[in-house]
């Protein structure tokens, strides 16, 4: 860059202000999010049999927040006012006009993703001949559950997974999001 020549700045700066408090500065962009207080709601929702109540147990045990299993509509609304709850919510409680909003807007929702044949296994024991019609009961409600689960999620988790492992994730999850 030997035969370029910079450009004279003696005349860019034509007042110099004072500022008051030097040390501190000002960020420009979008505001970050609050901090939540920790006390968020913990929802699972998902088919019968796919081990929201024993999941819900261990995570309420876990993060020392009551527990509620099977909630109705004016119980769960009270939930939510309360806050730092954690419910097992039946799925024909989704069903409702308002629920899945409440819902979402009411702490963090937990899916807990199954198929029908392991369900089937847990609801109707080892038999595999014996559990087909019980599968293709359960295949039917899933195929309408589901949908309406996705509109309401906030995390899946797989369902199939051992219990422990799916409470370590939640807690995980809840942290990272500040309602831990």
């Amino acid at each position: 860059m030997s035969g370029t020549k910079r450009p004279d700045t003696t005349d860019f700066v034509m007042e110099q202000a004072e500022i008051a408090e030097a040390a501190k500065r000002a960020v420009h962009g979008p505001k970050p999010p609050k901090p939540s207080s920790g006390r968020g709601n913990v929802f699972f929702i998902g088919p019968r049999g796919s081990g929201k109540t024993a999941l819900g147990h261990l995570v309420a045990e876990r993060l020392a927040r009551p527990f509620t299993d099977d909630p109705d509509w004016q119980t769960l609304a009270g939930l939510v006012k309360q806050g730092g709850q954690v419910a097992s919510i039946p799925a024909q409680l989704l069903e409702q006009d308002g629920v899945g909003n409440l819902l979402q807007r009411g702490g963090k929702v937990f899916y807990i993703m199954i198929d029908a044949a392991t369900l089937a296994g847990r609801l109707g024991g080892a038999d595999r001949e014996a559990t087909i019609p019980l599968r293709e009961a359960l295949f039917a409600e899933l195929n309408e559950l589901e949908p309406k689960c996705m509109q309401v999620l906030h995390f899946i988790l797989p369902g199939a997974s051992p219990l422990e492992e799916l409470v370590g994730d939640v807690v995980e999850k809840l942290a990272i999001t500040g309602d831990a």
